[in-house]
């Protein structure tokens, strides 16, 4: 019997019975998922290839591999979500900065709760035409990446407890989206300085 490698591939020639055969084997050697001799790397479920097991990826709330999905007052809402209307449903504490991987979103109605908080998450919502947030107790100053937000074409603020001045980001959107500041300023404490 002959062994012979050629290509990284070993080879044998020989009789392998009593039979007067020639019969020749390759055994190729075995390889992973990136394409390693032996190695232990396998694709996990989000089809990436690693073979480290403990950082495999996992479902957001709403099942999708490696997706994002937004956990808000104990419900999952998958990131294509457009439209979100919780208007009047008795909603306490800050707004969660989940919020903020809901960015299909072309109208977010958080009217009539008891909201104490913006996230700057919210400057994520680059898709948003309309912004109600009034109503609410939300307090402290503006975010200024509310005027991320350039497809507005309402943003409602008023009856709340801001206060201090308009950011100048916001001022600049207020402006250039030709929006009604009364919106903003009924019901709060702010100083207008977008004049």
């Amino acid at each position: 019997m002959r062994w012979r490698k050629s290509n990284g591939v070993k080879s044998f020639k020989g009789y392998i019975s009593l039979l007067p055969i020639k019969v020749r084997l390759s055994l190729k050697p075995k390889k992973d998922c990136a394409g390693t001799v032996d190695g232990t790397a396998e694709l996990d479920n989000c089809n990436v290839c690693d073979a480290d097991k403990t950082n495999d990826c996992v479902p957001d709330c709403d099942g999708v591999w490696d997706g994002i999905g937004a956990v808000l007052w104990e419900t999952c809402y998958p990131t294509n979500t457009t439209y979100f209307n919780l208007t009047n449903s008795r909603l306490t504490g800050k707004i969660p900065p989940d919020i903020g991987n809901l960015t299909n979103l072309t109208g977010l109605y958080l009217w009539g709760n008891q909201l104490t908080g913006i996230p700057p998450e919210i400057g994520n919502l680059t898709n948003l035409i309309k912004l109600h947030l009034g109503g609410n107790e939300l307090t402290g100053s503006i975010p200024v990446e509310i005027g991320n937000l350039t497809n507005l074409t309402y943003l409602g603020l008023s009856d709340n407890k801001l206060s201090g001045e308009i950011p100048q980001q916001v001022c600049d959107l207020i402006e250039s989206n030709n929006l009604d500041i009364n919106h903003i300023l009924d019901g709060n404490n702010l100083t207008n300085t977008c004049e």
